[in-house]
């Protein structure tokens, strides 16, 4: 349970932990004055380019990806040295490895990764650690089995929890009442309606954070297989029709116009572009069908063009893939925005007082002065499946519910079920 309230605290920090490390950092670029769509920042595309080359001559830029936040261009350029007069004087070499630069649509001027000044170190680090110990790459990766344990224990508990809750109380999914003030009855009604009400968004927390390691990791790999299936398309068209001239090569601008003539932007989110180079001579483009998060968590399209626009290789992903990315966004909350939130923050709050509850009705029955209250009769096969299979079933659904809600919501709204569950059965016990 110790490990289960570690998770919990650390999972509130990260609940808020954009709005915390904006407030925090103040040499983060400040939001954007407009709040931007994803093409409305490609559109600009060709304008950041031609800052990078004003800036660094001959540079050649591997990738762009899009800050919608911050009205920002993002490119990775070639590691090789790269200097100019200008870039002496108006831009700093950036200090990443992979030498990011970003271009700021509203202000027109390209500039480098730049050292945050942060408000409180304190605050930096409880949100650093806090995500280094949810995440179990404190100190390396030790953390992350331990973690593997506590959240199978904490799906057995809650399952056991319903269990139990079916066999001590005779009645169609069990007795739930209000906490009574009486000391005996307080802490096992409060655990009681605690564990009801947050008992499947612990399921769901605990089964998304079990899988939310290999999603990442898989997605990474297969994106990297899809490139290399991509790679080997084209280079059997090159051996077959021969390599394309520099005069056929497409502008950026021109191939995004061809993309989404195959592929709408109300369809489709860009989410990357990777240029041609002498490696891979194909342009590269990551779309996804979902508004929110970045391409890490995303059931990915990969759309690879030849550079003179004749030719294209599609990979779709498999509805899989699109369960668990749904999967990822629901337990990182990329997608919970606002009132939903707010909805999380309390089912976290509630999750802490159903574990410690029990902890505190756990030590009264070992005092040995207290008895367990006797059933009030004899509980069916009915009575003690009925609570752990309808709350099973509805976290199901709430992760079957990601592949055709992208926004999350519905995932929420289910997860209210056990709520308006608890307050019908409280309105007729008592």
């Amino acid at each position: 349970m110790l490990g289960l309230i570690v998770l919990s605290l650390t999972g509130m920090v990260l609940l808020c932990k954009s709005p915390l490390a904006q407030w925090n950092n103040m040499g983060v670029q400040p939001p954007a004055e407009k709040v931007y769509a994803s093409d409305e920042l490609w559109s600009h595309l060709m304008a950041g380019l031609g800052e990078v080359d004003r800036h660094f001559p001959g540079t050649k830029v591997l990738e762009a990806t899009t800050d919608k936040s911050r009205g920002l261009l993002k490119f990775r350029l070639a590691s090789e040295q790269r200097k100019s007069a200008d870039a002496k004087t108006s831009v700093k070499k950036a200090h990443s490895k992979e030498e990011i630069y970003t271009y700021n649509v509203e202000l027109k001027t390209i500039s480098g990764v730049t050292t945050p000044v942060y408000r409180s170190e304190l605050l930096r680090s409880i949100i650093k650690y806090s995500h280094r110990i949810h995440t179990g790459t404190l100190y390396g990766r030790w953390l992350q089995p331990v973690w593997f344990i506590f959240t199978v224990l904490s799906l057995l508990a809650v399952l056991s929890g319903f269990l139990y809750h079916g066999i001590s109380c005779a009645s169609t999914l069990g007795k739930i009442t209000a906490p009574q003030v009486s000391p005996r009855k307080f802490w096992s009604d409060t655990h009681r309606l605690t564990g009801v009400i947050a008992g499947v968004f612990m399921l769901v927390m605990a089964f998304s954070g079990i899988l939310l390691p290999a999603v990442a990791d898989s997605f990474v790999n297969d994106l990297k297989a899809h490139e290399e299936s991509a790679a080997e398309y084209f280079a059997k068209l090159d051996a077959e029709y021969g390599n394309v001239s520099a005069n056929e090569m497409l502008l950026p601008s021109e191939a995004l116009r061809r993309l989404r003539e195959k592929f709408s932007e109300k369809e489709y989110r860009l989410l990357a572009v990777k240029f041609p180079t002498k490696e891979r001579d194909f342009y590269s483009f990551y779309l996804t069908e979902s508004p929110y998060g970045p391409m890490r968590y995303n059931a990915v399209e990969l759309v690879g063009m030849r550079p003179d626009g004749e030719n294209i290789f599609v990979v779709s992903p498999s509805p899989a893939v699109r369960l668990l990315a749904g999967t990822a966004q629901l337990h990182r909350l990329w997608s919970m925005k606002g009132a939903v939130r707010i909805l999380w923050g309390i089912y976290l709050l509630l999750t802490l007082w159903m574990i410690i509850s029990g902890l505190l009705v756990h030590i009264r029955r070992h005092q040995g002065d207290k008895e367990i209250v006797p059933s009030d009769g004899k509980p069916t096969a009915m009575d003690r499946l009925m609570l752990p299979a309808a709350f099973s079933l509805t976290a199901g659904l709430s992760f079957l519910s990601t592949m055709i809600d992208n926004s999350g919501l519905l995932a929420a709204g289910l997860l209210l079920l056990p709520l308006l569950t608890a307050a019908y059965r409280i309105k007729t016990e008592n």
